[in-house]
C-alpha cells in the first residue's frame, strides 16, 4: 500500500514539473501495484478504476498516442492518492474513537 501510494506521489510531483513520460510510468505502476494489493477487496479496486477513469475523461483529452498512455497513468495517480488518503484519514479517526472509549 505504501509503495502504490508513494509511486502515486512522486507521478503528480513529475507532472507538477513537466515530465510527462516519467510521472505516466510512476502512475502506472503505481496503478499496477494499487490492482495487485487490492485484488481481494474489490469495492476498492473498483472505486479506483471508476475514479481513474472518471478523471482520464474529465482531465485529458481523447486521443492516441504515448501521452495519452502517460495521462492515463497520472490520472491512475492522482485517483489512488485521493482514495488511500480517504482511507488512511478514515482509519486514523476509527483507530481515535476506539482509544477515546
Amino acid at each position: 500500500m505504501k509503495y502504490s501510494l508513494l509511486l502515486s506521489l512522486l507521478s503528480l510531483i513529475a507532472w507538477k514539473y513537466d515530465c510527462l513520460f516519467p510521472a505516466g510510468l510512476l502512475g502506472l505502476l503505481a496503478g499496477f501495484l494499487f490492482s495487485l494489493l487490492f485484488r481481494r477487496k474489490i469495492q476498492i479496486l473498483a472505486i479506483g478504476y471508476i475514479s481513474a477513469g472518471i478523471l482520464t475523461v474529465i482531465l485529458f483529452p481523447i486521443e492516441f498516442s504515448f501521452a495519452a498512455i502517460a495521462r492515463i497513468g497520472i490520472a491512475w495517480a492522482a485517483a489512488i492518492t485521493a482514495l488511500m488518503t480517504f482511507l488512511i484519514l478514515f482509519s486514523l479517526i476509527i483507530k481515535t474513537k476506539e482509544k477515546l472509549q
